[in-house]
């Protein structure tokens, strides 16, 4: 039988819940060889070392802590780029700033959404490269209020780049029970969504077609 102390101190050595018998063999013979010099009581820290290390235990690993980051040190203008957590896979963004409590403002390449990430969840990305632009990949940029008004692009026209200062169009878009003044940059070629600049917003967004009117 093991003496109680000696019973926890193996278990805080080596980690475990319970004593394996191997141990436990081992214990006993060394318990008897320790009584019969006139020892008495639990053997302690001393003698259990080098009973484990025979058996070849180990310490139990210790977990590698997170290193913190003080993201008050880091830009606030999106420029840093970092990962975010979400159901178990890091997704790529930028970092907006604080929230509130403590929260990080993340946007997220995939979506363009900005979500409110505990620290813990935000880490730096390894690749600083810039965030694509929200104006390409698969979207159609008008050419003329016929088309848009419409609904429809030629799919014959090739896409040609938007001057926001010129060829973007004045409309409202709904944002939550809002209705707001935007400037709509470009259409997604099946008429789905559509990438706006709400007046008083940093950057454009990407809304549902159904969301947007086509001038005041």
């Amino acid at each position: 039988m093991i003496v109680p102390e000696d019973n926890a101190s193996i278990l805080r050595m080596t980690g475990l819940n319970e004593v394996p018998d191997d141990i436990a063999r081992e214990y006993a013979i060394r318990a008897r060889m320790y009584h019969s010099d006139g020892g008495s009581g639990a053997m302690g820290p001393l003698a259990l070392i080098p009973l484990l290390r025979s058996l070849a235990y180990d310490p139990p690993s210790v977990k590698e802590q997170p290193v913190k980051v003080d993201w008050t040190q880091y830009p606030q203008d999106g420029s840093l780029r970092v990962e975010a957590r979400f159901f178990g896979s890091w997704m790529l963004g930028s970092f907006l700033g604080f929230v509130e409590y403590g929260t990080l403002a993340i946007r997220l390449d995939e979506t363009l959404e900005v979500k409110e990430c505990r620290p813990d969840m935000v880490r730096i990305a390894a690749n600083q490269d810039p965030p694509p632009s929200p104006l390409t990949d698969n979207l159609s940029h008008f050419d003329n209020e016929e088309t848009v008004d419409q609904g429809v692009l030629d799919e014959n026209e090739p896409d040609t780049e938007v001057d926001t200062a010129g060829d973007a169009q004045d409309g409202l878009v709904q944002v939550g029970d809002d209705i707001k003044e935007c400037k709509i940059l470009a259409i997604a070629p099946d008429n789905t969504t559509a990438t706006v600049h709400v007046l008083d917003e940093g950057e454009p967004r990407i809304v549902p077609r159904s969301d947007v009117t086509i001038g005041e």
